[in-house]
């Protein structure tokens, strides 16, 4: 059985967005949180999480960071990128890797920005990763 859970910008809850075009979630300049949610409920196992994202003209090059966060394992994982790493004109995959030993409820992958970055998050994905044999054993 596979994991996969897709959501659009603008359908997660936001502390610094606006509504954007076509479903897509806009900062507003201020620090905080773009996208967070959608507290699932996870098995143990490997995962993949990311933002589908694009830098709007005028933002500071300032850090972006995705993490992954259950209240009964705290920060699970994160990776920062700085937003002149993002491309203007079409979407860039932030993705974050991650690995959860037992099982994690409400469960959140949330996207955060320095005061002055100016993104639009078009959606996020969760997903699991399966452990592949490539060899012959």
């Amino acid at each position: 059985m596979s994991t996969y859970y897709r959501y659009a910008g603008a359908s997660l809850p936001t502390t610094v967005g606006i509504e954007g075009p076509s479903g897509m979630r806009r900062s507003d300049g201020r620090a905080g949180h773009i996208s967070f949610g959608p507290y699932l409920s996870l098995k143990p196992g490997q995962y993949a999480a990311g933002f589908r994202v694009r830098r709007l003209e005028g933002s500071a090059s300032r850090d972006v960071t995705i993490d992954v966060f259950s209240p009964s394992h705290s920060i699970i994982a994160y990776n920062r990128t700085n937003a002149a790493d993002l491309f203007e004109d079409t979407l860039s995959l932030l993705v974050l890797e991650f690995e959860i030993d037992e099982a994690a409820d409400a469960t959140e992958v949330r996207l955060y920005v320095e005061a002055g970055v100016l993104i639009e998050v078009d959606e996020m994905v969760v997903f699991g990763r399966k452990q592949r044999n490539w060899g012959g054993q």
